[in-house]
């Protein structure tokens, strides 16, 4: 199992409330949001090749409904990058998961998993 990158991804109310602290306080770079326009659902801020992700309540439960009972307080996941999902699921064979094996609209094969200590964890193959 190759990790190409790690991101960790904070659950949120609203995205826009933490763009004064993060753009403008500490240097990171809006990347990604969706949508396009209107209120943010999920955004990639990005600082001299480092990472971190925000996505809201709302579209994580649209997105990823076996979350819900995760997501209720303060929550941060690892969203790992992987080369190639097979090999990950290999590993994780005999736990339980809470979503996946899984393809998103942006091509991206995914699954999440709970690990011993609470946290969610998430693998995703990206195409190239």
């Amino acid at each position: 199992m190759k990790v190409t990158k790690v991101m960790p991804i904070e659950v949120v109310d609203a995205i826009e409330p933490l763009l004064a602290l993060w753009e403008k306080r500490l240097g990171y770079a809006l990347t990604v949001r969706v949508p396009e326009t209107g209120p943010m659902g999920f955004a990639i801020l990005e600082n001299n090749g480092h990472t971190v992700g925000f996505q809201t309540r709302a579209s994580m439960l649209e997105d990823v409904p076996a979350m819900e009972r995760h997501i209720q307080g303060p929550c941060v996941f690892q969203y790992m990058h992987v080369e190639s999902l097979a090999p990950v699921l290999e590993r994780l064979e005999g736990y339980t998961l809470l979503a996946g094996p899984r393809e998103t609209w942006y091509g991206a094969k995914e699954v999440f998993l709970q690990d011993p200590a609470g946290y969610i964890v998430a693998f995703s193959e990206h195409p190239h």
